[in-house]
Parts: structure tokens; C-alpha cells; sequence
């Protein structure tokens, strides 16, 4: 591959890339800088030996230097008929086993959940069942969004979550936002975990005073715990790891299919 080549390559693939996304709005300037470093990368590629230039096969259950699997091997998600010549990476995010195994989440709940700290103590806690939750489907089947809303005693709740499984991580994702924190709060499963029916997803916030008023600013643990029993239950347990102390359990939500 010559200079005058590449560099032909390189205007005319940033030329395309850019008419396709401005619909020929705008003129087209290039940054001879960028078009160096391009110029440098490519012919790196080439070099005998570049990781990004030898002739690798992706074989099933292949992983990488992350102990990740190959980009081929995660999209072995068999297609839908039509979608044979779609790309890899497009493929890559088909819903498979991961979302299979949450489909009996989906529909209508009755709540009762109880809350064992803040509102309540492990041997007083504070008891609702007052709590409706709707499970549907978004992104063609790639994100289950779960909205929450009701009363614990006087009060309103309301509380959205999106439950997701990345293919390439093996791994469940769970992000919620309330109607009482300013934070999102976001989950993940341990990579690799695969398709679960009990599903154990970690992270952490900064507490804005809702395990006192010490620990407000403070970095702590959540955890929570997806554990479907049946087509018409399942369980989800939320934990908290102040800073400094132990993990306790804050409150369990029981969902009870509401019946047509």
C-alpha cells in the first residue's frame, strides 16, 4: 500500500462517512494531522505481526486478552430469517439466551414489598402493597423497562428500571431512577456470567443522606438480586454497603402476576 493510496483511502472512506451523515449540508474539510495518524495506524495494520494485520480465525468460545469472546462467537445468536447478511456487529446484539431467560418477568405485577432500613428496622419493617408494576419490552426485545409506582403508607412511589443482557460481556445490566435520589443507580453482573434465573448485579453511588446524614457524599455498595421463581413470581432484593461497614438487606419486592 503506497502513501498516495492510502491517503486517497482514507479522503474518500471520511468523505462518504461524512455525506452520508450531513446529506452533502456542508463542505468537507480534512484535518492533515488526523490524516497522518490514519495513514500511520493503517500501514501499522498491515505490518506482519500487528494483531490487527495477521489472518486470525474466530472459532466458537475463542476469547481475547479480556477473556472475552470473539466478536464472531458472540454473535452466533441465531439470526431471524432475513437477517443472515447483516453485520457482525449488529448481530453481535441480537436478544439470545440472555433475554430469553427473562421473559418471565414480563407483564403486570402486584408488589408487596418491605423495607427493612431507613422507613423500617429487621424487626419493624414497613410494609406495602400498594405497588403495581408493568413489565414490557423495548429495543425489539433487547431491554426490559419496569416501572413501579403506588404508595408505601402515605406517601407516593414511583420508580423506572431498564434490565438488559450484554452478549458480548455475558452479563446482566440494570440501571433505576426514583422519584428520590438525583443519581442514577446502575448495576452490573459479573462478566461471563451468562443466562441466569438467579441474577446478582453490583455497583455503586454517592449516598445523598439516605443512610444518614454522615454518610452523605460518601461512595456506597448496592447490589441487587433478581431471583425468578416461576412464570407468576419472582423476588428482587435490594442490598446497601455503607461506607466502612457491612452489607445489609434494605427491602424485598414480592411480584405476584395480577391475573386478567
Amino acid at each position: 500500500m503506497t502513501m498516495k493510496t492510502t491517503l486517497s483511502s482514507i479522503r474518500k472512506a471520511a468523505g462518504g462517512a461524512a455525506l452520508r451523515a450531513y446529506g452533502r449540508s456542508a463542505p468537507i474539510r480534512f484535518s492533515l494531522p488526523l490524516i497522518l495518524l490514519s495513514v500511520v495506524f493503517i500501514a501499522g495494520c498491515a505490518l506482519p505481526g500487528h494483531p490487527s494485520g495477521a489472518q486470525q480465525s474466530t472459532k466458537p468460545g475463542q476469547k481475547n486478552e479480556l477473556g472475552l469472546e470473539s466478536l464472531s462467537a458472540a454473535a452466533k445468536n441465531e439470526p431471524k430469517q432475513g437477517q443472515q447478511d447483516i453485520p457482525l456487529f449488529v448481530r453481535a446484539g441480537l436478544p439470545g439466551p440472555g433475554h430469553e431467560a427473562l421473559k418471565p418477568l414480563e407483564g403486570t405485577w402486584r408488589v408487596e414489598k418491605t423495607i427493612y432500613a431507613v422507613l423500617g428496622t429487621p424487626d419493624n419493617p414497613t410494609v406495602s402493597k400498594d405497588l403495581v408494576s408493568r413489565k414490557t419490552w423495548m429495543a425489539d426485545g433487547r431491554y426490559l423497562k419496569d416501572e413501579t409506582e403506588g404508595k408505601i403508607g402515605s406517601e407516593k412511589y414511583w420508580r423506572m428500571g431498564l434490565l438488559g443482557y450484554s452478549d458480548i460481556d455475558k452479563r446482566y445490566e440494570w440501571v433505576t431512577v426514583d422519584a428520590l435520589n438525583a443519581n442514577m443507580m446502575i448495576y452490573q453482573g459479573e462478566t461471563g456470567m451468562g443466562p441466569q434465573t438467579t441474577i446478582s448485579m453490583s455497583g455503586f453511588f454517592t449516598d445523598q443522606g439516605l443512610l444518614g446524614e454522615e454518610n452523605a457524599g460518601k461512595q456506597a455498595g448496592m447490589r441487587t438480586v433478581i431471583k425468578i421463581e416461576s412464570e407468576d413470581r419472582h423476588t428482587i432484593e435490594l442490598y446497601f454497603t455503607p461506607s466502612g461497614e457491612k452489607e445489609f438487606l434494605l427491602d424485598r419486592s414480592i411480584y405476584t402476576r395480577e391475573k386478567p
